[in-house]
């Protein structure tokens, strides 16, 4: 399926070379933000509308074209900044997470022009953690600012899983997709203890995300891209079976006929999702206890929503490539996660 939910994110190319080009000429943190000021109109960093003089907000600059597992780690940065310094997060209604997550955050069609004269704090690199937002000046956090990146590590909401959890609940349709096409798939998958979590009598469901898409352009693999052999499928759905020998494994992926072709004879009871929707994909990954993920954002999202046991592809990006000069291994993967090739 042709769906940019799954992490293709084919449109944040200007925005990562940006990125990647300051890493190559060791740009510091704070050039990169003096860079960014520059460009930014010189006026007040407040604003005062029809809200009260003592609120605070916090914005995250997304209007680049990225996809649902780049604006997952931009909420969950922005939103754990938010409740580390007492601020409100404030987005536009084009902030799509709000069409699909039941969210309390507050929406105005104003913020772009209102943050056109905010601070802006920036990021380092795209997967490397930056300290530097856990002790922000109160210079900042005083006034309105906004966050700039792609802040792809799980150490910007750390301190705040448990209520970062609690804010992505999947809205009830999405929730009804994912039970819907389970249930058309899977044999005795019910969802009596929880409607988020599906359960397969006398078995274990594992959820497998396979990214494929625009990373297998030689541009991409150029860039630092990898794909998996068969191996790391096998090997992966074996460390389940071991432990669960009535494993039942559900893929989604945006290019499922190549999955069907080639995922069949995988040691498991397997089934491909047909859904033409990408965040009813990233639900069914979610409902699952446990996750195998390729590469890509969408399905390390799929995985930590899941909460359970995650074995990721550890062969990502390429060594020595570009890609991987703005990647900490330690920073992006969660520590208990399993590494496998």
């Amino acid at each position: 399926m042709a769906n940019e939910s799954h992490g293709a994110e084919n449109k944040k190319s200007d925005t990562i070379r940006e990125i990647n080009q300051s890493i190559s000429t060791k740009t510091t943190a704070e050039t990169k933000t003096k860079e960014i000021h520059a460009a930014v109109p010189e006026g007040n960093k407040a604003y005062v509308d029809n809200r009260s003089a003592n609120d605070v907000y916090v914005t995250c600059l997304v209007s680049d074209g990225r996809r649902t597992g780049n604006l997952l780690f931009n909420y969950a940065a922005s939103i754990s900044t938010a409740w580390r310094y007492s601020l409100k997060l404030l987005v536009h209604p084009e902030f799509q997470l709000q069409n699909y997550f039941k969210m309390n955050v507050e929406v105005d069609k104003r913020v772009r022009e209102w943050s056109e004269n905010w601070t802006v704090v920036a990021e380092k690199a795209w997967g490397i953690y930056d300290d530097k937002f856990e002790h922000l000046d109160e210079e900042v956090t005083r006034s309105n600012f906004s966050l700039y990146g792609f802040y792809q590590s799980w150490k910007y909401f750390k301190s705040y899983e448990d209520d970062l959890r609690r804010s992505l609940v999947f809205r009830d349709d999405v929730i009804g997709g994912a039970q819907n096409e389970m249930q058309r798939l899977i044999p005795n998958v019910t969802f009596v203890d929880h409607p988020m979590k599906a359960k397969i009598n006398g078995g274990t469901l594992v959820g497998l995300h396979v990214r494929r898409g625009d990373i297998l352009l030689p541009e991409k693999l150029e860039f630092g891209y990898t794909i998996p052999e068969m191996s790391f499928f096998r090997n992966a759905v074996a460390f389940f079976v071991d432990r669960y020998p009535h494993l039942h494994v559900m893929v989604c992926c945006e290019d499922i006929v190549w999955c069907q072709s080639n995922l069949r004879g995988l040691a498991a009871n397997v089934y491909f999702s047909h859904i033409d929707d990408g965040i009813v994909d990233l639900a069914i990954l979610s409902m699952s206890e446990h996750v195998i993920m390729t590469t890509g954002s969408f399905g390390w999202w799929g995985a930590w929503l899941a909460n359970g046991t995650t074995v990721y592809y550890s062969d990502w990006p390429r060594n020595s490539s570009m890609l991987s000069q703005g990647f900490v291994k330690e920073d992006y993967f969660m520590p208990h996660w399993i590494p496998m090739t």
